[in-house]
């Protein structure tokens, strides 16, 4: 497996010398695949069933946006087993590299844990997260917007009108 210094994509080709994105030269990462992580994820055809598939997720921040609303709907639909599995994932992946804590709030969120949603989403305004932008909008958000601490939180990032 070769990987990208630059941008970080890696690609199976060995045949390949240069990153299709940016031109980079490509260097060996079989290291990559051994780092990847392995998701559990519920399996969407057998909701009433404790069955789950794996899924080999590669390391990526790319994948970060998915796992974090699969936790938060797991959550949300009373798969508690399966949101703290995620939530575990999300975190033992922040020990390898960057990890949102604005996605740990909305699987905690998920949970219906409001009092740890709100550590969470205020360690990302203190990481000057950017998903922060999306707070006034976001669905997931909406049984936070009663709440004064997110009253709060909304307007320290500054998107009161």
């Amino acid at each position: 497996m070769k990987r990208c210094p630059t941008c970080q994509q890696t690609y199976t080709d060995e045949t390949l010398q240069f990153c299709r994105l940016d031109g980079a030269l490509l260097v060996d990462d079989s290291s990559a695949a051994e780092s990847a992580t392995t998701l559990v994820l519920p399996d969407p055809h057998q909701i009433s069933e404790k069955s789950t598939r794996s899924i080999h997720l590669p390391p990526s921040i790319a994948v970060l946006p998915f796992v974090n609303t699969l936790g938060h709907a797991c959550g949300v639909s009373g798969r508690t087993r399966e949101a703290q599995t995620v939530l575990t994932q999300l975190k033992e992946m922040s020990e390898q590299s960057y990890v949102s804590t604005y996605f740990i709030a909305t699987v905690y969120l998920g949970l219906g844990k409001k009092d740890e949603t709100f550590e969470w989403l205020n360690k990302a305004y203190d990481d000057r997260e950017q998903w922060l932008i999306y707070l006034k909008v976001e669905p997931k958000l909406d049984s936070l917007r009663s709440d004064p601490r997110f009253a709060d939180l909304v307007r320290r990032v500054g998107l009161t009108q």
